[in-house]
């Protein structure tokens, strides 16, 4: 993770990057953990710290930040790109059929679960509440509003593989995030305009995408 030697529980090395200060270690019950702060303050960014058990998730999420820190880019930012980036990595892995493959995407699904922070959900619910008036299907009572479909034709782009193989995996109209299926891609499809996420607990953690006759359609239609 990074050019110093980190090999044994509990130690750990910091580096500065522009604003930030990075503490790569490795905690005694296990995994890499990062650790984001004011170059010059004790202030913890939240977004940007976290313990994965993939040392090569930890060197893609370590690089992003420090490109980012070095780039001068804000922590809403980094976080964007290294969402970003897993998400890619995600798809590339989705793309493998080996046993290496599928341990990395538990780990960086686990990652994203943990990226999708509190302040991320209050930010879709103030846009979800922007576009209430426009959505084009009923919402009922209890459940998360969607995104309108856009109109910048953005429904109208070809879906990408991995949306294509979420939408074929439903069960009765649901698609439930797994090894296959990450809730990036499931948040991806709702916001195409494709159906309702349902989410659990103080995280609203994502757990299933409800299609509705848009997305039933775009099934029939890649089926």
């Amino acid at each position: 993770m990074s050019s110093a030697v980190i090999s044994a529980s509990g130690e750990h090395d910091a580096r500065t990057y522009g604003h930030y200060k990075v503490v790569l270690s490795l905690p005694v019950d296990g995994g890499f953990a990062i650790n984001t702060f004011t170059a010059t303050g004790s202030h913890r960014y939240n977004e940007l710290s976290f313990t994965t058990g993939d040392v090569d998730t930890a060197n893609l999420a370590h690089r992003i930040i420090r490109t980012g820190g070095e780039q001068g880019v804000s922590p809403e930012g980094i976080h964007q790109a290294l969402t970003a980036a897993l998400v890619n990595e995600l798809h590339r892995m989705q793309e493998r059929h080996d046993g290496e493959s599928r341990t990395r995407i538990e780990h960086i699904n686990a990652l994203l679960d943990r990226l999708e922070s509190p302040a991320d959900t209050a930010a879709i619910e103030v846009l979800a509440e922007q576009v209430r008036r426009n959505l084009t299907d009923t919402v009922p009572a209890g459940r998360q509003p969607q995104i309108a479909r856009s109109r910048t034709g953005v429904e109208h782009k070809p879906l990408s593989a991995p949306m294509q193989r979420a939408l074929n995996t439903h069960t009765n109209g649901i698609v439930y995030p797994d090894s296959r299926n990450s809730r990036a891609t499931l948040r991806a499809l709702a916001a195409r305009g494709l159906g309702t996420l349902h989410f659990e607990g103080r995280r609203k953690r994502i757990v299933s995408l409800e299609l509705n006759k848009h997305g039933l359609a775009a099934v029939t239609a890649v089926a």
